[in-house]
């Protein structure tokens, strides 16, 4: 009896027969019964692209370890596309239109001196704070021919004010506003 040749094909090795299960691989439905889900809903991720997978004929074997942290990184990354907010092209177009006419106001409101920017703000105050500091700082030369004493205590008040002055910072910004208010 004589064997007859394998039929050789283009440039691809001879297959090899399935040896069954691999190290780290169960079988699809165990995987279902450890993820407490049904065969036919494992079935389905197992059918997505990227899923840690062997076909092996009608068998399908899972890599256990690597398919519980793919399943979990494919469950986020659906979550985080579910929580991202959905904008429609209308709705984008008319957030679209809105900011431009607030930006239209906001420019016609400086026109005619109706606003002015924070960074005009601050220097004017910064400005002024410089001044009134010169201004206390000279007080207590001011009041020397009233005595030592009074220049002494036009210098401790001048200094202590300054102090004051130069710890402000925004956080009293919300406490001046909340007392015009009342």
């Amino acid at each position: 009896m004589t064997r007859k040749a394998a039929k050789p094909t283009a440039g691809k090795p001879p297959r090899k027969p399935s040896g069954g299960r691999r190290d780290g691989e169960i079988s699809a439905s165990e995987m279902a019964k450890r993820l407490e889900m049904t065969p036919q809903s494992l079935g389905m991720w197992c059918k997505r692209p990227g899923a840690p997978v062997r076909v092996d004929g009608t068998r399908v074997w899972v890599h256990a370890a690597a398919f519980l942290r793919w399943r979990e990184r494919e469950l986020i990354a659906q979550a985080l596309k579910e929580a991202a907010p959905t904008v429609s092209l209308d709705e984008a177009r008319t957030r679209k239109a809105l900011a431009e006419a607030e930006m239209v106001e906001i420019e016609v409101a400086k026109a005619r001196g109706e606003v002015v920017s924070v960074e005009d703000t601050a220097k004017v105050i910064g400005t002024v704070l410089d001044r009134l500091t010169a201004r206390l700082r000279a007080l207590p030369v001011r009041l020397a021919h009233l005595g030592e004493l009074v220049e002494q205590a036009a210098e401790s008040e001048a200094e202590l004010i300054i102090a004051e002055l130069s710890e402000f910072s925004e956080d009293v910004l919300p406490d001046v506003v909340e007392d015009h208010a009342a």
